[in-house]
């Protein structure tokens, strides 16, 4: 867990503690171990991974969205008229196709709600937009227990701002330890290996030494 925590942690900041809920606990600053820009870039520049990602997207994704509704309750029509006509100002059909490819390579996708207090307007952020998250741990007596996420700093490219926890909606797959990020299909090409003394290099680049020499 030590080990972990050290590769995680970038800064750690020590603030007034109030109890073990309280927001005001040790902020984690936690950058992912590999940078999602470089996981796209191997989506994006081998084939082989790009299909394979495209076509678990696709298989996941279907026919998109599709709204249901209980046929005995009164305003069923305009209740359903209303659902699918926000699904359709939103474009969450594009949001959704777009979301699973980057969601099953990357492990993660950030939508940013343009109004936070009302889920009215969508916009997807780049993959690599996100440089932080800012996470609480409870640590009193002897606990270290993640807490909770507190915002999402964003890089100096995209302004530097950080923007609150009800303003991001992060979605996330196969969440490893206590990480904030998740982890797709594609980062584990990306990974070495080190097993005693012996290191194996990344099968990402076994694999394009191998196609080099052909």
């Amino acid at each position: 867990m030590t080990s972990i925590l050290k590769r995680l942690i970038e800064a750690f900041s020590l603030k007034t503690r109030g109890g073990y809920a309280s927001p005001q606990t040790p902020t984690i600053y936690e950058t992912p171990v590999i940078p999602l820009s470089d996981v796209m870039k191997l989506y994006e520049r081998d084939p082989a991974c790009k299909a394979s990602v495209d076509l678990l997207a696709a298989s996941t994704v279907g026919m998109g969205f599709y709204t249901t509704v209980n046929k005995n309750y009164e305003k069923a029509e305009d209740a359903k008229r209303i659902v699918d006509k926000f699904n359709e100002e939103a474009n969450l059909d594009a949001l959704l196709c777009d979301m699973a490819r980057i969601l099953i390579a990357c492990g993660n996708d950030f939508w940013l709600k343009i109004t936070p207090e009302r889920l009215t307007e969508l916009n997807r952020l780049p993959v690599d937009a996100v440089e932080r998250i800012h996470q609480t741990y409870i640590k009193e007596k002897g606990l270290k227990l993640p807490y909770q996420v507190e915002g999402y700093k964003l890089r100096q490219s995209y302004g530097g701002e950080i923007l609150r926890k009800e303003a991001v909606i992060h979605w996330r797959i196969n969440c490893l330890d206590i990480s904030g990020f998740g982890t797709g299909v594609l980062q584990v090409l990306l990974h070495s290996l080190v097993l005693q003394s012996d290191r194996r290099p990344a099968y990402a680049w076994m694999k394009a030494k191998i196609e080099k020499q052909k």
